[in-house]
């Protein structure tokens, strides 16, 4: 779920940030908007203003993050000779915890689903990072959840550690199991849509019996 959010002035786009809004629209006070109403709206000064203000927020986010992040067992953080502030969505990688215990971040992904969150984006293809690792931090989440999020990834990986068949099958709360891609580079498999795989394989898996 996105969290899209109106601001009429600078102080609710301030206040729309800080509760972790995913994105705020605002307009100029001028006839570029069609709610140019009296009392609201923004300045090109305080537009400027509070575009910065996201900004910061995003980058002290980030780096929030990773402090907290890189105290988790089998987790690093990619390029690590550049020793500057990241500005945001930095890549970590999870290919220790993979080469330790077996425990993919596909896994990972799946697991943490379990605990109601948003699994991490990872990468592009081909990765140029192991077992890659990107959260988005930003996206403005609230502090609370910024810590909840990293209190799942560590406890995930506290169970690749200690029990990593809990994670290898995830997920375990949802109403889906985890996805078989073995045949993923099979093209006379697989399909993008039920149209599609009703062309390659008839109308019914084989096997099913029912609807």
């Amino acid at each position: 779920m996105e969290l899209v959010c109106p601001a009429g002035t600078p102080a609710t786009l301030r206040a729309a940030v800080q509760a972790g809004a995913d994105a705020v629209y605002c307009g100029f006070r001028d006839e570029t908007n069609a709610r140019n109403f009296p009392g609201l709206n923004f300045s090109p000064q305080e537009m400027a203003e509070g575009i910065r203000f996201a900004s910061d927020m995003s980058v002290l986010a980030n780096n929030y993050m990773e402090k907290r992040l890189l105290e988790i067992p089998g987790l690093s953080i990619s390029h690590p000779d550049i020793k500057s502030r990241r500005l945001e969505m930095t890549r970590y990688s999870l290919g220790k915890l993979q080469e330790d215990t077996g425990v993919t971040v596909f896994d990972v992904q799946n697991r943490m689903v379990d605990f109601g969150v948003d699994a991490p984006w990872l990468s592009h293809e081909p990765w140029l990072v192991p077992e890659p690792i990107t959260p988005e931090a930003g996206e403005t989440w609230p502090i609370e959840d910024l810590d909840y999020w990293i209190d799942v990834l560590a406890q995930v990986c506290r169970e690749a550690y200690e029990d990593p068949e809990i994670v290898k099958t995830a997920p375990h709360n949802q109403a889906i199991g985890p996805v078989d891609g073995s045949r993923l580079d099979e093209p006379d498999q697989w399909a993008t849509t039920w149209r599609a795989y009703k062309r390659k394989h008839g109308d019914r898996p084989k096997g099913r019996t029912s609807p």
